[in-house]
């Protein structure tokens, strides 16, 4: 009830999301966490779903095939053959201080028993973890991400904020008005205009779930393959969110994303979602 209340207020604000989406920035990243590091080899980390970024000091463009990430103050971009996207923080919150356990082993091969074991820890205490929420842009699109950070042993590591994770959705989006070549369409209806795809691509079936402009929906958007997201729940569809909730694909042209009220709220801004005129009363 609560989140479908916090809906309810954004919906009945006039302030644009462009608007709300100020600086909420509670803290500031730490020297060593800044500056250029490479992605992980994916055998360094195989039961581990979190990023991890070793430091590197000849520059994101030596990180070849793995991508890398540019830490600044406001914000990183991504990396992978040339530029991928740019990230700016709208909040940096310190969570806890660093702990022991929270030093990074990669796994490292030992040639005396011939295996992969764990490397040992080094000197260098972990960095206090933080909250890092941030809107980011390349060419073509606009996303947002939420992850928790630290350093250690000479690494970064990125990972998906525990809270978002467990309710199953981190972002929140509505669908926009349909384009030109849909309202064209003889078939066109705006209240079914578009449908939830099993997978991520035309090639995969339509869905029985059709949405109209303005539904409100919630992403994970940890499953972002290209141009797709994956859809966790439809309020308008679902009712109850503990109950059956409505997945599917859509395609990101169609949609605008956002931070949840419930996550605006929590960075101390009053819940709003894009104007009125995009949401149905």
């Amino acid at each position: 009830m609560k989140k479908l209340f916090l809906i309810g207020i954004a919906a009945l604000s006039v302030l644009s999301l462009a608007t709300t989406r100020t600086s909420a920035t509670k803290a500031k990243l730490p020297d060593a966490m800044l500056g250029d590091w490479c992605g992980q080899w994916g055998w360094q980390f195989p039961d581990d779903r979190a990023g991890h970024w070793w430091r590197t000091k000849d520059g994101v463009d030596s990180c070849g095939n793995r991508g890398g990430i540019h830490v600044r103050k406001d914000g990183w971009d991504y990396y992978r053959f040339g530029p991928q996207g740019s990230c700016k923080f709208t909040l940096i919150e310190f969570r806890r201080h660093g702990k022991f356990e929270d030093h990074i082993r990669p796994l490292v091969y030992d040639p005396e028993i011939k295996e992969y074991v764990k490397a040992k820890p080094t000197e260098i205490p972990p960095s206090d973890l933080y909250l890092i929420r941030a809107t980011c842009k390349d060419k073509n699109e606009t996303w947002y991400e939420s992850y928790e950070v630290q350093t250690s042993d000479d690494w970064l590591l990125t990972s998906i904020v525990p809270a978002a994770h467990e309710r199953g959705y981190d972002a929140c989006a509505v669908v926009l008005k349909p384009p030109a070549e849909v309202t064209r369409d003889k078939d066109y209806n705006p209240d079914t205009w578009v449908s939830l795809r099993e997978g991520p691509g035309t090639q995969y079936k339509k869905m029985k779930y059709r949405l109209r402009e303005g539904d409100f929906l919630y992403l994970d958007t940890d499953v972002r393959p290209d141009k797709w997201v994956l859809v966790v729940g439809v309020p308008r569809l679902d009712g109850n969110m503990d109950d059956d909730k409505k997945t599917g694909y859509i395609y990101r042209k169609y949609i605008l994303e956002f931070s949840c009220p419930e996550d605006q709220e929590a960075e101390g801004r009053e819940p709003s979602l894009p104007p009125p005129s995009h949401v149905p009363q």
